[in-house]
């Protein structure tokens, strides 16, 4: 199984790459926007699993507002889970079109880059 995570660094994306790498995912595919909660990471998960394990890792930059960079994400992807959104809603309550264009777009944007991929099955987590 070929799995991609949407917000994959963040608190559910990190506990569900944890899961499906111990499961045995063939692939998975992390999915942020933060090269530094990538690189803490991918050194937390090469400690707990070994490197071995960790290779069928792939970390991917990118913006779920970006369906371009979204669909490459998910060439070859069996299953899309989307748990990307700004949930913080203390802290952006005051930029509303920031959540629409996340919480919103972002999440058209996964469906419709997921059909242009091929992608069997999306999992839609919460949009918040």
């Amino acid at each position: 199984m070929r799995i991609a995570i949407t917000g994959g660094t963040g608190s559910l994306g990190a506990a569900l790459t944890s899961h499906f790498l111990a499961a045995g995912a063939e692939r998975i595919v992390v999915f942020s926007r933060s090269e530094f909660s990538q690189a803490m990471m991918a050194q937390s998960l090469e400690g707990e699993f070994g490197q071995a394990k960790t290779a069928r890792l792939r970390f991917l930059l990118g913006d779920v507002r970006d369906r371009h960079r979204l669909a490459q994400a998910f060439h070859g992807c069996d299953i899309v889970v989307h748990c990307a959104a700004l949930k913080r809603i203390d802290a952006v309550a005051f930029h509303v079109a920031e959540i629409m264009k996340t919480n919103v777009v972002g999440t058209q944007n996964v469906i419709d880059a997921a059909m242009e991929a091929g992608v069997g099955k999306v999992l839609f987590i919460s949009s918040d």
